[in-house]
């Protein structure tokens, strides 16, 4: 199985960091004049963020890689596939999160660590 982003391949030791992080259920509580608790709760609707990682050590992308991943950010609004070893999303880069951050792992290297932020949409 592979990983891919929008056609773009990643490597197989990218982390997903917060795929078990999301609730699926959102809640609220509140508390009655005598005290007691009402809890409201319901399906999460809201878009699952999605936070992919190289991290040093552990996971280098190519300049290559980095500039595709680039490519795909720069065009506003996009939707694409990310494909996580068969498990499909559509997602589009969350922006107001910082939606890459990449550091070379040497000055004037091939090799790159960073952070993709995306949203299921």
């Amino acid at each position: 199985m592979a990983k891919t982003l929008g056609g773009v391949t990643l490597p197989d030791s990218t982390e997903w960091t917060d795929r078990y992080a999301a609730g699926l259920v959102d809640q609220a509580v509140d508390v009655t004049l005598g005290g007691n608790p009402v809890v409201h709760s319901a399906a999460r609707q809201l878009a699952q963020a999605i936070t992919l990682e190289a991290r040093d050590r552990v996971t280098w992308l190519t300049t290559a890689e980095v500039q595709s991943i680039q490519a795909l950010a720069q065009v506003p609004g996009a939707g694409y596939t990310l494909d996580w070893d068969g498990d499909t999303h559509t997602v589009v880069f969350d922006h107001s999160a910082g939606a890459l951050r990449f550091e070379p792992v040497l000055p004037h290297a091939d090799q790159w660590t960073g952070t993709i932020r995306l949203l299921t949409i």
